[in-house]
């Protein structure tokens, strides 16, 4: 048997629950989906789906900006002046 380590986690005991139930379903366990997640995480070198949350502070164009670079778009610049051009000519949208 090879070296094992563990992890440990704080969740809350009603979304452990659930989520123990779920696995269950599919033939899972606990162990088995985090072991599923960090080898998705090292093949793609990211997270294997995308984070959103409710609960971001940002402004809605913030956000929208995040979304956009966090799936590869989002504007190059060669210069700080290109990037000053731009961002003023985004003042008059």
């Amino acid at each position: 048997m090879s070296k094992v380590e563990y992890v440990r986690a704080k969740i809350d005991p009603k979304l452990k629950a659930e989520a123990i139930e779920t696995l269950e379903s599919m033939g899972l366990t606990v162990s088995d989906a985090i072991r599923m997640l960090m080898i998705q995480i090292v093949e793609q070198k990211a997270m294997p789906f995308c984070v959103k949350s409710t609960q971001y502070r940002h402004a809605a164009r913030t956000r929208a900006a995040i979304e956009e670079l966090e799936c590869g778009k989002g504007k190059k610049f060669d210069s700080i002046s290109d990037l000053m051009a731009d961002l003023q000519d985004g003042k008059d949208d």
